[in-house]
């Protein structure tokens, strides 16, 4: 790594809280080598003031660093008057071993820190029953509206003369529209469910959890318009495109431009343009906030206003109500979905519970407060709920107790 930050300087602006966003990465990926652990355990023996120890596995090491920091903030018998800046070295204390045990369990898991001032931390979450993450499920509604749940063996689909799925097997049990046909298709993703599809043109789509794309069986000449509610990613063909098994190909020139074929996402009352690019819509019905982000190409997004407003790769449309905000921000967090990766910067506990819920199909009771906690770094989107929770009480002061698919919130 002669080109690259050290490690242990990496390491130590994490634990400070100074680490830029391109340093974070470069600290992910090399936790995600195999070798991570030969150079971060020494640097992890040093913040614990135990330099030599020996640890028979990784959960030992974790629960060392848990051990550590119950008896480091643990309360005194005078820790009810302390002043405040010994108060805000209790809490440093504590957000720098919890950040060591989060870069311990990423050896194994992903990992996760906290970012906002705590004085206690959780043991284990309180499971009856573990949940498995969310997998290939979805229902495609046909113009007549029959239902058909696709193969969660497979997962994908392609819409041509035939619609089959990715690796060229027929979706059973259907009728297929006739090629010359336009018939409305939906694609409906459950709450713990994700799916591709590739539409008549060519453009590849994929839906998160808990979202629906409304799309034709062939698009017309001029223009091309899908309907999204929830949350997808767009590969958009920008050229004609014959699809595997159809011999439909649309000729028109659309808006008088020679081979411009425009896409349309229409998302409650929002219209995102493009002509070939990639990009993520989130559009959840219970989210306040639509985010329109750019990964390549050029796009522009409709919120009301005559002209709209033109987005360039690295920059995300933030629709509420109305008012539009336009920011640059690190694309690779908002589409790491699509990756198996939930990721985090400075992303709120009440946000995470919403992808929560939707991935592992649970829902939340939460009784304290939580909207000040902040989150950094990302979680593989692949382990138990179990997991998920364990991580996040290991670097809040939050526990969590689960009876089936409900979970209870407390501290």
């Amino acid at each position: 790594m002669s080109h690259k930050t050290p490690i242990a300087e990496l390491f130590n602006k994490y634990l400070e809280g100074t680490i830029r966003p391109a340093e974070l990465t470069e600290l992910l990926q090399y936790i995600e080598r195999s070798e991570a652990g030969d150079e971060l355990t020494p640097l992890i023996q040093r913040e614990l003031g135990e330099q030599g120890a020996d640890y028979p596995s990784l959960k030992a090491l974790v629960d060392r660093v848990e051990a550590k920091v119950f008896a480091d903030t643990a309360p005194t018998a005078h820790s009810g008057i302390t002043s405040r800046s010994s108060h805000f070295s209790l809490k440093r204390t504590w957000v720098r071993y919890a950040a060591v045990a989060a870069v311990v369990i990423a050896l194994g898991l992903g990992w996760l820190v906290i970012r906002t001032p705590i004085e206690t931390g959780g043991t284990s979450a309180s499971i009856e029953t573990d949940i498995a993450p969310g997998t290939n499920r979805a229902t495609l509604t046909l113009a007549d509206g029959q239902k058909v749940d696709l193969n969660t063996a497979q997962n994908g689909i392609v819409v041509g003369e035939k619609i089959t799925y990715l690796d060229g097997t027929e979706v059973s049990a259907i009728d297929h529209p006739a090629p010359d046909v336009l018939q409305p298709l939906s694609l409906t993703t459950p709450k713990g469910g994700t799916y591709q599809v590739t539409l008549p043109d060519g453009t590849n789509v994929w839906l998160n959890s808990a979202s629906t794309l409304t799309y034709p069986s062939r698009f017309d000449d001029n223009e091309r318009v899908v309907e999204l509610v929830g949350e997808a990613y767009f590969e958009v063909r920008s050229t004609r495109y014959q699809v595997r098994n159809t011999k439909y190909e649309v000729r028109g020139t659309g808006n008088g431009v020679r081979g411009a074929w425009p896409f349309r996402v229409i998302s409650n009352g929002q219209v995102v343009e493009v002509l070939g690019t990639e990009f993520n819509v989130s559009a959840y019905s219970d989210d306040p906030e639509m985010k329109t982000t750019l990964v390549e190409g050029r796009l522009r997004v409709f919120t009301g206003k005559t002209q709209g407003s033109i987005l360039v790769p690295g920059q995300q449309l933030t629709n509420r109500n109305g008012a539009v905000q336009i920011a640059t921000v690190e694309v690779g967090d908002y589409i790491a979905w699509k990756q198996g990766q939930f990721v985090f910067y400075g992303t709120s506990m009440p946000t995470l519970i919403k992808q929560i819920e939707r991935w592992y199909d649970v829902s939340f009771d939460v009784t304290v407060p939580v909207d000040n906690i902040e989150l950094w770094g990302s979680l593989s989107r692949d382990v138990m709920l179990s997991e998920i929770l364990h991580v996040i009480e290991l670097n809040t002061p939050l526990k969590f107790t689960q009876e089936g698919r409900h979970v209870m919130v407390h501290r």
